[in-house]
């Protein structure tokens, strides 16, 4: 009979987080507590989101610094990373679309009115749905285009 995997050759246990959702909640948390450099949240943003793996852990972060600076940062960190969105971006890289989808799913679900925001992610997700941006990309796109207000259903108070 073999050793579970989590045990060394001598028996003793090793200690591992094997449910990624908690690494990802423990590297936000590290984040938010020791960085302090102006503009680091920016700076991790730009670094990581373009990278589909970071995608939890930066909308981890993204809740803690809510929690910490507020709504109007909030959106306005929101509306920094959906400045840098356009079709050309989401068709090379459809990860920071998604990045936005997630925090401004956050922000609807407590609230917080979008303003402008929905309007300019509607374009965008449209768009990568119109270009064929891999399913996965879309299916969440989609869902948070629906939680805004997809402009294609038009309002449900208008008669047939």
């Amino acid at each position: 009979m073999r050793a579970p995997a989590c045990c060394s050759a001598a028996g003793a246990a090793k200690p591992a987080f094997y449910h990624l959702s908690f690494q990802e909640f423990l590297a936000a948390e590290h984040l938010a507590r020791t960085r302090r450099e102006p503009d680091w949240f920016t700076a991790v943003v730009a670094v990581r989101a373009p990278v589909a793996e970071w995608r939890l852990t930066l909308s981890f972060l993204f809740g803690r610094m809510l929690e910490r600076n507020g709504e109007q940062w909030a959106l306005e960190a929101t509306r920094d990373l959906l400045a840098t969105q356009d079709r050309a971006a989401v068709r090379a890289n459809p990860a920071p679309a998604v990045v936005c989808a997630d925090w401004l799913e956050m922000l609807k679900r407590k609230g917080v009115n979008l303003f402008d925001l929905k309007d300019r992610y509607a374009a965008l997700a449209l768009t990568a749905i119109a270009d064929e941006a891999p399913v996965k990309d879309r299916f969440r796109l989609g869902i948070v285009l629906g939680l805004v207000g997809d402009p294609r259903l038009g309002d449900p108070r208008d008669p047939l």
